[in-house]
């Protein structure tokens, strides 16, 4: 069993709203959100997936969600962004 729950979470490091944000911030938190917390959860179900399936045997693959998966998080797009895209 696999499950995907070390995000990088909310904080105040990592806010960005878009009235206070420099571009080059945007752009830093954006990408590491969607590396960290999407891209590393993808990756490492690819290889649980594959591991189980090279083995023959069953598993299960969770992720965690987040509500700001469903309402936004204005202060922090980039996580309910990347919440949503774990969701689907």
């Amino acid at each position: 069993m696999l499950v995907n729950n070390a995000p990088i979470a909310t904080s105040e490091p990592n806010q960005h709203r878009v009235a206070e944000a420099s571009y080059t911030d945007w752009q830093r938190i954006w990408r590491q959100m969607v590396d960290v917390n999407l891209l590393g959860a993808a990756n490492l179900s690819y290889c649980v997936a594959r591991h189980l399936i090279d083995r023959g045997t069953p598993g299960w693959i969770v992720n965690i969600g987040s509500r700001g998966a469903f309402r936004g998080e204005p202060d922090r797009p980039a996580y309910g962004a990347r919440k949503a895209a774990l969701h689907a």
